[in-house]
């Protein structure tokens, strides 16, 4: 492998003290040492400065000054980036192992026509569990609001010399907007998807607040509406969640039941939840409390095959149709619009054999008796 490929990773922190050294060493630890180490700071007020000077040697370019964001903190990094290849890598998230970037490096070296590689990222929350998320992705699916995660992106520098850096008007879905120019740019110059864990995503950051999410998803039908001309309507399935996430809580908490009492006027008993995401295990939860049977968690994603959630097998859906007389209903945990999809493609695969809800049908079901 040619190490002649330069690659300027790219961390952005304000008052990241907390996980900051584990960004770092997940970077200067790395197999290949080719590396530019850029640190771009929004003087921090805590100890972040103090961390990052432990490493003075291993970083490259260190700049600490008020900006307008995070997009604005990784702008200034490209225009100090020197690499061939540039990566962005959060405060609070780690390179997934060693030898990433050398891996990353051979797919550049040996496919020159690409500059845009992506992979999968694995989610940190403070349980057992590990989520992992990523597939490949095609430009109709920037257009129902789904993307690669930025964490798991290397892209080459000339594409930002030629085709221009963040745009600050998304102070969320910046990395949304950029990721859809480059697909939509992929006829002159590839991307590449690899199945791989590229990177630790910590859940529970800034971007994870109900007022940032609000917002990203109002700036993702900007986007949206911008390129393709088409209206979307993400807010509304996001505050109509919130809403039946309310109700769900109150039954939870003031009445003691679960939402999943509902399924034993069908006389069910064994259900699989379809979905690994959080509402999930809120799932998990009130099927517990109802005391029905769970016989597993279904994802088609070959990432998650033979992991756990909250102790139950996940396995993908032909799994059920192998062991059709063990399964009396799949409730779907998906939140976005993406589920009356997925109930189709279920009611399809099972006919009148398999009942199937979802989560919202639960609740709606339940509070109108």
């Amino acid at each position: 492998m040619s190490t002649s490929l330069k690659v300027s990773v790219i961390t952005a922190t304000y008052n990241s003290e907390k996980y900051v050294e584990s960004a770092i060493k997940s970077v200067i630890n790395q197999s290949y040492k080719n590396i530019e180490y850029i640190i771009i700071d929004g003087a921090s007020k805590d100890n972040t400065l103090k961390i990052v000077e432990n490493y003075d040697s291993k970083i490259d370019k260190l700049i600490s000054e008020e900006d307008l964001g995070i997009y604005d903190a990784f702008n200034k990094g490209i225009r100090h980036a020197t690499g061939d290849i540039i990566y962005f890598l959060n405060s609070d998230d780690t390179l997934s192992d060693d030898s990433v970037i050398e891996e990353v490096v051979s797919l550049f070296d040996e496919n020159p026509n690409t500059w845009y590689v992506y992979g999968n990222v694995q989610f940190l929350e403070n349980t057992e569990d590990m989520t992992v998320y990523g597939r490949e992705f095609s430009v109709q699916d920037f257009q129902k609001g789904y993307a690669p995660p930025h964490q798991a992106v290397f892209v080459k520098a000339e594409f930002f010399h030629q085709y221009g850096l963040f745009n600050l008007e998304y102070a969320v879905a910046g990395d949304f907007e950029f990721s859809l120019r480059c697909f939509l740019n992929a006829a002159e110059k590839e991307t590449m998807y690899v199945n791989k864990v590229l990177a630790n995503f910590r859940i529970g950051g800034v971007s994870s607040s109900y007022k940032t999410r609000i917002r990203g998803l109002m700036e993702k039908e900007k986007i949206i509406n911008h390129y393709f001309r088409v209206s979307t309507d993400f807010t509304s399935v996001e505050i109509q969640n919130n809403a039946l996430f309310r109700t769900w809580f109150e039954i939870l908490l003031l009445q003691n039941k679960g939402i999943s009492r509902v399924l034993k006027k069908y006389e069910i008993n064994n259900v699989a939840i379809f979905g690994t995401l959080t509402t999930c295990k809120y799932l998990i939860k009130d099927l517990e409390l109802e005391n029905l049977c769970i016989k597993g968690i279904l994802d088609n994603n070959e990432n998650m095959q033979d992991k756990k959630i909250l102790g139950y097998d996940i396995k993908p859906v032909q799994w059920v149709k192998e062991n059709i007389k063990l399964v009396d209903a799949i409730i779907v945990s998906i939140e976005s619009s993406r589920d009356k999809e997925v109930i189709k493609f279920l009611n399809d695969a099972f006919a009148d054999q398999i009942k199937v809800f979802s989560w919202k049908d639960l609740i709606e079901s339940y509070a109108s008796h």
